[in-house]
């Protein structure tokens, strides 16, 4: 979206009359209302001189220059524009009126001031006074020269700057000032980019002829968005991106303002850096890989001092929101940020990363010193959206008295959002497109939007590109906010609305295709459609029958997609291999909650159970599969059969799942919980069988004990899970009492007294420190 300081009610009213998609794509681009780079020059031009020869010569240093002639307007235009670095050259008659109100904003460099010679006794005006402010540079200048030799050097420390400014994700909503979306569904959307199916040659040349237009009368840009329009191959995207042009200005300036407007017209290019990343990432990872080996890469980085204590409190999850910039040299991470006080304003940090392991889980990150304009640098690029934690639990984020220097030193973590990037390509454009819009329609993604009109521009953007698939788009889209109203702001009265226009246009689509479906198997959204609308009534307004009846429709729209496989293979294409699944939630979960009574219930226990072994057995022909899923479906389908006290198969399939949560290596909070949850579950039905009770729960106890000796580890110090431990061989110590085990019996008993003391004389020094 348009930044709102950038754009003033006078802009707007010259577009009157046009649609809105017009006047957006006009305006983004219309050098008088906005700048899509990150520097400017503002001249207060009160003497209305005609500059425009000096001018030209200066769009070779900064590109753009805004020409103003009155100091109130000026003042209102650089108060607006605070996202962008903002020289400003004034007159002396000006000066002493403007500078005062301006020269404390964070975002405004430095100060010139034009043809002002204090030997002149006509200009009564005290040069002491400009002593005052540091940002003035040139106080006595005869010719536009001075200023532009000057201002070269002024524009390289500011570029040093700016390759050492912050690309963390901490920043909260009030930092930006476009549309922004929440880190994780930031990282989300990059993932559709990266794999949406452009027209990658119209996209290329759009992109060449907005630039065009925009950069028209700057020989240097023009020239290089020639080369660009004549030579530019996918191959070459990281070559371009370290280029100082304009591909690395504005995509810079649109990652970091989640500017989805201009990412779109970027997003072929993301797509090429990210194939380019992960092919390169894939044939290096070995690099890694080697336990011994500990790869150290640094950052240097310029931060504001309000940004320094949010860091702090959020070490294990750190994010980058544009493409993060890494060396191997020490010194030279230093060299972009110098060293800093406490004091200061803006304050030097260096991120020391640990590169010792590669995860299926890692996004791309590589050495591209061989691809990049800048060979000598030893740089590692991570791609957006990488995150990282701390390297050990014993590391902070602290300041270095003797470097002068914050010093953090983190490593990757495995990113919650990998399969955004992944498993989306599919046999046709249009499959794959829908894979990509699926990714906003995603619970996990819909309860992080903080308002709806952050992602209202996303679909308005797929269906600029893709208009001939704005029915189901517009489904999509509906469905979404659907799902945003109920689930997130609880306006269940607009939700219903917004599920039944969806509705209307999937039907719409579905009727327009007749039986061939098999491409979006559309019925697939209309049976989820219709199990939310269930799921309204039953909760929302009690009415079980409505309900039943959205339920019963449902399973009737997925039932055609069970009809359609025979003429569609499974071949990694979730929508098919997941229609068992389907059917099976709506009876486990949905049809067991307004069963009328116990023999319908246990029906609907039983087809659920069906159900979903067809749908394992599916994932199970599958060569590639997730194993999460599959532990997660045969941990459903345990709990099926333990609710039909069918205990041997609940046993069988809770072992299995468990099988799997311990053989995925990637040890989240969410697979120590289930581990938990599952040995405590197969624990319990043990705990009915005397004659073999005893024995299996100690296998349980142990496997459970071992995990929460792991997941401590990680946080030595919590009080909590020093707890669940000393609770943990408690009943350890039981069990060996019944098995007769005496000394492992006591064994158990006395570290659990020790971690319980632990714990006790930690709770009476924090009811001390409150009461002091």
């Amino acid at each position: 979206m348009l930044t709102s300081e950038a754009v003033s009610s006078e802009d707007l009213l010259k577009w009157n009359g046009k649609d809105q998609e017009s006047i957006q794509q006009q305006l983004i681009f219309d050098r008088s209302c906005v700048n899509l780079e990150s520097n400017q020059i503002v001249w207060l031009n009160s003497n209305n001189k005609n500059i425009e020869s000096i001018t030209t010569n200066f769009r070779l240093l900064v590109d753009y220059i805004k020409q103003l002639s009155n100091v109130a307007d000026c003042y209102d235009y650089i108060q607006r524009t605070q996202d962008i670095g903002t020289i400003l050259v004034c007159s002396g008659s000006s000066s002493e009126s403007i500078i005062p109100q301006v020269h404390d904003l964070k975002h405004l460099w430095s100060i010139y001031i034009e043809h002002y010679n204090p030997c002149e006794k006509k200009q009564n005006y005290d040069e002491n006074v400009y002593k005052n402010y540091k940002k003035v540079r040139r106080l006595s200048v005869n010719t536009f020269d001075s200023i532009y030799t000057d201002l070269k050097q002024n524009i390289e420390e500011i570029k040093k700057y700016e390759k050492s400014t912050t690309i963390i994700s901490n920043l909260s909503k009030t930092d930006f000032t476009t549309n922004v979306l929440p880190m994780s569904n930031w990282t989300s959307f990059i993932g559709l980019l990266c794999n949406l199916p452009y027209d990658k040659k119209k996209s290329r040349q759009q992109l060449i002829s907005l630039m065009k237009d925009y950069y028209q009368g700057n020989i240097n840009e023009l020239r290089k968005i020639e080369e660009f329009e004549n030579n530019y191959q996918s191959n070459q995207a990281i070559w371009w991106y370290t280029r100082d042009s304009f591909i690395y200005r504005i995509l810079n300036k649109a990652l970091r303002q989640n500017n989805i407007e201009l990412l779109f017209l970027f997003g072929f290019f993301v797509q090429d850096m990210y194939r380019q990343l992960k092919d390169i990432y894939e044939l290096d990872k070995k690099r890694y890989t080697n336990e011994n080996q500990v790869v150290m890469v640094y950052r240097g980085q310029l931060m504001s001092r309000h940004e320094i204590p949010i860091l702090r409190i959020n070490t294990d999850h750190i994010g980058n929101n544009a493409f993060f910039s890494t060396t191997m040299n020490r010194s030279l991470a230093l060299f972009y940020t110098g060293p800093s006080e406490l004091t200061d304003e803006l304050q030097s940090v260096l991120f020391e990363i640990e590169l010792n392991g590669h995860d299926e889980s890692y996004l791309p990150f590589v050495d591209i010193s061989h691809l990049s304009s800048f060979p000598n640098e030893s740089e590692i690029l991570f791609m957006i959206g990488t995150q990282f934690m701390l390297s050990t639990v014993h590391d902070k984020f602290d300041y270095d008295n003797a470097e002068r220097i914050w010093k953090i030193k983190l490593k990757v973590r495995p990113n919650d959002r990998i399969q955004d990037f992944k498993n989306l390509q599919s046999s046709t454009q249009r499959k794959t497109l829908k894979n990509c819009v699926n990714i906003i329609l995603s619970h996990r993604f819909v309860f992080l939007i903080e308002s709806f009109n952050d992602v209202r521009p996303i679909f308005r953007k797929l269906i600029q590109y893709f208009p001939n698939e704005q029915d189901w788009i517009s489904a999509i889209e509906n469905h979404c906010l659907a799902r945003y109203e109920f689930f997130k702001q609880k306006n269940h009265a607009e939700a219903l609305l917004a599920y039944e226009q969806a509705l209307s246009f999937w039907l719409k689509y579905h009727e327009s295709i007749g039986d061939n479906d098999d491409e979006l198997l559309c019925v697939n959204d209309i049976g989820h459609i219709h199990k939310e609308i269930g799921f309204y009534y039953k909760y929302i307004r009690k009415d079980y029958k409505l309900a039943n009846k959205h339920y019963d429709l449902a399973i009737e729209f997925y039932k055609s997609a069970v009809q359609n496989r025979s003429s569609a293979t499974l071949n990694g294409d979730d929508e098919i291999i997941n229609v068992f699944y389907y059917i099976a939630d709506i009876y486990g979960k949905c049809k067991i909650k307004v069963s009328r009574n116990e023999n319908e219930r246990m029906q609907n226990y039983l087809l659920a159970i069906e159900n979903l072994e067809k749908n394992i057995y599916d994932l199970g022909r599958m060569n590639a599969i997730n194993k999460t899923v599959v532990a997660d479906r045969r941990k459903y389908l345990a709990s099926l059969y333990e609710s039909t006290s069918t205990h041997d198969k609940a046993l069988w399939n809770f072992d299995c799942a468990l099988e799997l949560y311990r053989d995925n290596h990637q040890h989240s909070n969410a697979n120590f919980n289930k581990i938990y949850e599952i040995c405590d579950k197969i624990i319990s039905i043990y705990s009915g069988k005397e004659e073999q009770g005893y024995n299996n729960i100690l296998k349980y106890q142990l496997i459970r004990h071992e995990y929460l000796i792991a997941e401590s580890s990680l946080e030595p110090n919590n009080d909590d899970k020093i707890r669940m431990i000393a609770n943990s061989y408690d009943n350890l110590s039981f069990t060996y009492k019944a098995l007769n085990q005496l000394d492992l019996a006591n064994q158990s008993s006395e570290l659990a007294s020790q971690l319980h003391s632990k714990t006790n004389q930690s709770d009476e020094r924090d009811e001390t420190n409150t009461d002091n």
